[in-house]
């Protein structure tokens, strides 16, 4: 009997050559790589033009040339056998309408007049009622400051507690001077 021998392996991940390179390093490589595989790409490529449709081939140029001026033709004889033709009146209604265009422009440019507009004088303002309109304005003005000098003056007064004390000092003072025999 033959013994088999069995001869260790490393395991393949342990196999493995690992080249030390940086993530930007391997990028720039598979990058190159695929520059390359589009540069072979681009060079194996050739150009096919489409053939030319056949309708391009065929001499129609002419064919529209005689019915361009048939066409034309006949819308002359046309306009001549129906007498619409005036010689020469496309003149006189170009220089009519350029007339007509100028007339419209200077009217739509021209400033209107303009009119004044007032409303009529109120009846209030005639002189007789005027005066005495004003006077009773300054009759109310006046009301009114004697109305709000006796609101100031309240306002200045002290308060009525205060008043009570008030009079008795004058009083009490009134008797000094009385008795000390002073007016």
């Amino acid at each position: 009997m033959s013994k088999k021998l069995t001869i260790p392996k490393p395991f393949s991940f342990v196999d493995k050559k690992r080249e030390n390179k940086s993530i930007a390093q391997s990028k720039l490589e598979r990058d190159v790589e695929e520059r390359e595989k589009e540069i072979k790409m681009l060079q194996h490529w050739q150009f096919r033009a489409n053939p030319v449709p056949a309708y391009c081939l065929i001499p129609m140029m002419n064919t529209l040339d005689g019915k361009r001026e048939q066409k034309r033709q006949n819308f002359i004889e046309n306009k001549a056998t129906k007498n619409h033709m005036k010689v020469f009146s496309f003149v006189e209604r170009e220089e009519n309408a350029e007339k007509s265009k100028t007339e419209k422009l200077l009217k739509k440019w021209e400033p209107e007049p303009f009119v004044m507009k007032a409303k009529p004088i109120p009846t209030n303002v005639s002189l007789p009622l005027y005066k005495e309109m004003m006077d009773k304005q300054k009759l109310q003005s006046k009301q009114n400051i004697e109305k709000r000098k006796a609101q100031l003056m309240k306002l200045m007064c002290p308060p009525k507690r205060m008043m009570s004390s008030i009079d008795d000092f004058k009083k009490s003072r009134k008797r000094a001077m009385d008795d000390a025999g002073i007016n």
